[in-house]
């Protein structure tokens, strides 16, 4: 696999990943091209837009389009949402395209902790439709306080 990342613009990166696994007898593809634009100079506030190819034995591959916006709404929390579109090789029973997103909102109340707390929906080849709430309390010990 290789890498290549290209400072587009000050606060804007393309970069461009691609590779090759053996799976099951089978050499299947990976390949991503993303965009990244800063918001901010100091990276806080991210828009980014993503095309993928997963590759997998058995047509269980896929292609997808992502796109995710993180913004700091206060000094201490910040909101981002997640979206993504995939579309199977194979479409199954669940359907031609697979939605799925994402809504978070984190609190960092000192540069040691994270709290976190987001929903989560999705349409999958295993769920006809998923929802998810997930909460992230974490702890950094080489964060000065």
């Amino acid at each position: 696999g290789g890498r290549v990342r290209w400072r587009a613009a000050p606060r804007l990166d393309l970069v461009a990943e691609g590779g090759a696994r053996r799976l099951s007898e089978t050499v299947v593809e990976n390949a991503r091209a993303r965009a990244i634009l800063r918001l901010d100079d100091l990276g806080r506030g991210v828009l980014s837009l993503e095309l993928r190819r997963q590759g997998a034995p058995d047509d269980a591959g896929w292609t997808g389009v992502r796109g995710t916006l993180r913004l700091p709404v206060a000094s201490k929390v910040s909101l981002g949402v997640e979206a993504e579109l995939v579309r199977p090789d194979r479409p199954a029973t669940r359907g031609e395209w697979w939605p799925w997103g994402l809504v978070a909102a984190t609190f960092q109340p000192t540069a040691a902790w994270d709290v976190a707390l987001a929903a989560e929906g999705s349409v999958t080849r295993e769920d006809e439709a998923s929802f998810d709430v997930l909460a992230r309390v974490t702890y950094r010990w080489e964060a000065k306080q």
